[in-house]
């Protein structure tokens, strides 16, 4: 019977537009990565960059309008000062 080697940590700095994490990545016995370790911190803020992306896409059909009718309208709401 083959014994289970249990998956290693190796640390490693991600980058991307949206964050800078540190990650480790588990890997098998091969070293082949299997499996990601992030902060709480850097999975919430990924989870929400995914639902911001969701969101974009729900609405991409939806009708625009130009800015200055957008910056009327909040005027008019009193949203914003005239």
């Amino acid at each position: 019977m083959r014994e289970e080697i249990p998956p290693r940590l190796v640390p490693e700095m991600v980058q991307t537009p949206l964050m800078v994490a540190a990650v480790q990545y588990l890997t098998n016995e091969t070293g082949e990565k299997t499996g990601v370790v992030l902060s709480m911190a850097d999975y919430e803020r990924l989870m929400d960059d995914l639902q911001d992306l969701a969101d974009i896409v729900a609405r991409r059909d939806e009708p625009t309008i130009p800015h200055e009718e957008f910056l009327a309208q909040l005027k008019a709401g009193g949203l914003i000062p005239n």
